[in-house]
């Protein structure tokens, strides 16, 4: 019988029937069809709650406060998602979930899933994910293969954690490990210009292996960072290092084009060791592209003028001092071209003519 159907009760039966009606003919999701209509399906929607929770007060509770404090958009919103769901004859069970879950978000607002919750379920698996990555590519710093080396070392940088940091400096330090594998790793922290093994790079300027030298004073010199350009002019002017690794550490510094490594390198210049002062003027010459300072005294001066400028007007001095120095190779450079031609032609005058 028509009563004995909880979606269509005796109060509502016409007007659900016409309803349906309208929505198969002409849904209301492509156009406002009534507002009418909206508020009877509200209604209707409000009495399957109610019949979930087995409670007819709650229906005529509800049913008010949908007639009376809804907003007819919202009631209108309401009805096309729910007419929607009822054209595709989605199971009850869900109808039922869903407009539970909507109702309660037009009165209490409450329907977000708590962020927390979210968060503890997904942390688990990120972090066995981490950890699995953490020993793959720890296990891959050892591989034959230096891009194999390399790639893990640059992940493991990558990641930013002390965790991830530690195989690399373990292997840094270990006198007795592989030498392709130190390179690998040296290379890596030099193409990431981290910063946090320069100590350590710069102790292995006085390896035995020429490969390691020259590895570990590349990477110093594309770090470019202001710790990694003290350390190396600490490190440079201690008395109490070779000056092997002084001349690599005054060739990396120039390497970083970088004025906070000027002021070291002038200093360098008084330096007894001739070797140590040509590296040290090479440097300067190239971060400051002058070339006109022979002497410690011309360098100082210069510094004091220039020091203070700001790094709009360094770059500004460096761009205009370049434009000077190519006007000066290509003036020379028209010299030599002016030179050859007129050798040429007194080469063709000495001659002997051959013509009959």
């Amino acid at each position: 019988m028509a009563h004995d159907n909880p979606l269509n009760p005796p109060f509502l039966r016409g007007s659900t029937d016409a309803l349906l009606c309208v929505s198969t003919k002409s849904p209301l999701e492509k156009g406002a069809r009534g507002l009418s209509s909206a508020f009877i399906l509200s209604r209707l929607n409000c009495y399957i709650f109610c019949i979930d929770l087995g409670s007819k007060i709650c229906y005529d509770f509800l049913s008010n406060f949908i007639t009376t404090s809804m907003s007819l958009p919202g009631a209108y919103l309401f009805s096309l998602l729910n007419i929607k769901i009822m054209q595709k004859s989605m199971k009850v069970t869900f109808y039922k979930i869903l407009i539970v879950s909507v109702t309660l978000t037009s009165m209490l607002g409450c329907t977000a899933l708590p962020r927390k919750v979210v968060v503890e379920k997904v942390e688990p698996k990120t972090d066995l994910e981490l950890r699995r990555k953490l020993e793959e590519w720890t296990e891959q710093l050892h591989s034959n293969d230096p891009t194999i080396r390399s790639s893990a070392a640059v992940s493991l940088l990558g990641l930013s954690l002390l965790e991830a940091q530690e195989p690399l400096v373990k292997i840094l330090k270990d006198i007795k490990e592989n030498k392709d594998v130190q390179v690998s790793v040296i290379k890596a922290f030099g193409f990431t210009r981290d910063d946090r093994a320069t100590d350590i790079i710069i102790e292995l300027l006085d390896s035995e292996s020429i490969p390691l030298q020259t590895a570990a004073a590349e990477a110093l010199g594309t770090l470019k960072t202001r710790i990694s350009i003290q350390k190396m002019s600490e490190a440079m002017l201690d008395p109490q290092r070779s000056l092997n690794i002084k001349r690599l550490l005054a060739k990396a510094l120039g390497n970083t084009n970088n004025r906070e490594a000027v002021d070291p390198l002038i200093k360098m210049l008084a330096t007894d060791d001739r070797g140590l002062r040509e590296v040290a003027k090479k440097s300067l010459e190239k971060i400051t592209k002058q070339a006109d300072g022979n002497d410690p005294a011309w360098w100082k001066q210069w510094w004091v003028r220039n020091k203070s400028k700001t790094r709009e007007q360094w770059l500004e001095d460096i761009v205009l001092k370049q434009e000077e120095n190519t006007k000066q190779f290509e003036s020379k450079f028209e010299h030599l071209k002016l030179e050859i031609a007129q050798k040429s032609i007194k080469l063709l005058e000495l001659r002997p003519d051959k013509s009959d």
